[in-house]
């Protein structure tokens, strides 16, 4: 309610008088209450509505989305049906339903805000990925050859296309820098205590732990060993089983080498003892020229005295 009189400016808010001193702070006033009163007055329009409005769930047809959600209460609202619906906690009305209303309740930004959000969002994805993709892939020839040193040569083959296809996959081959710091202590003969302090004292946010610890248990020789220690009690049968068999496979290809080598070093000192023999011979044949060249140079002399 809202009063004049020629003496005083007076305006009425609820039950609250509020005198003014002048025509001029009288009309400011006003106004502001008048804004006021209009505000509340339209947010009141649906407030017996909502009142007695029942809960509906999403109609799955439409999805289960936001979208969805505004499609299912705009159809509850053309039969005239005064419902709403909890989204995430939120609830939506059908008889005040609108695209903008609804995004700005529940993410805060319209429709067109939001849809330009996720394409710029959408395009920086898609070119962070191309740009770790990139790197990645240039790293492919040097974790190759870091990890051709350490491994049995019948994995060579294996260790390259997965080198390869981690590189593309979700980390970028970034669990292979861990896997072969690992790799390469554990070859170089470091007690396991050290390689598991290394290990965890590492942050690998956003990296799989357990991708690391299977890359370490399939190709290094060490491998079942490092695998055995960071599971501790946590074994299950199906790690039981992948753990025998590692070790059986790693054992065989040790076996494997084991008699090349020695095989190799019979061969070398075989070769070894050869060539000393030919060396032998040579020093043989080198010592009787000699002695024939000396045994004619007397002879040579011996007949010119003669004569």
């Amino acid at each position: 309610m809202y009063m004049w009189n020629c003496k005083k400016c007076s305006v009425m808010k609820g039950n609250f008088l509020m005198e003014m001193n002048s025509k001029d702070e009288y009309q400011e006033v006003l106004k502001k209450t008048k804004q006021e009163y209009e505000v509340e007055e339209a947010i009141d329009v649906y407030s017996e509505q909502k009142s007695s409005a029942i809960q509906v769930d999403l109609d799955y047809n439409y999805g289960n989305t936001l979208d969805a959600a505004i499609k299912t209460l705009e159809d509850y609202k053309a039969r005239g049906e005064s419902v709403y619906i909890d989204f995430n906690g939120n609830k939506l009305y059908s008889c005040d339903v609108t695209v903008d209303g609804v995004y700005l309740e529940v993410i805060g930004m319209t429709k067109k805000d939001f849809e330009e959000e996720q394409e710029k969002r959408r395009k920086e994805y898609v070119e962070n990925e191309k740009r770790q993709k990139e790197e990645a892939m240039s790293k492919v020839p040097g974790w190759i050859e870091r990890g051709s040193t350490m491994i049995f040569p019948e994995k060579l083959q294996d260790w390259q296309e997965y080198v390869e296809n981690s590189a593309e996959d979700l980390y970028h081959g970034n669990e292979l820098e861990y896997a072969l710091e690992i790799m390469e202590e554990l070859d170089s003969g470091a007690s396991i205590e050290k390689v598991l302090n290394i290990f965890e004292d590492k942050n690998y946010s956003g990296i799989s732990k357990s991708k690391i610890i299977r890359t370490v248990l399939h190709f290094s020789k060490r491998g079942p060993e490092f695998y055995e220690n960071t599971a501790k009690s946590k074994f299950d049968a199906y790690d039981k089983e992948i753990l025998e068999e590692q070790k059986k496979e790693n054992e065989k290809l040790a076996a494997i080498h084991d008699f090349k080598e020695a095989f190799f070093r019979r061969r070398q000192e075989e070769k070894e003892i050869k060539d000393l023999s030919n060396k032998r011979k040579q020093l043989v044949a080198a010592i009787s020229s000699i002695e024939n060249q000396i045994l004619d140079s007397k002879k040579g002399k011996k007949d010119e005295l003669d004569r």
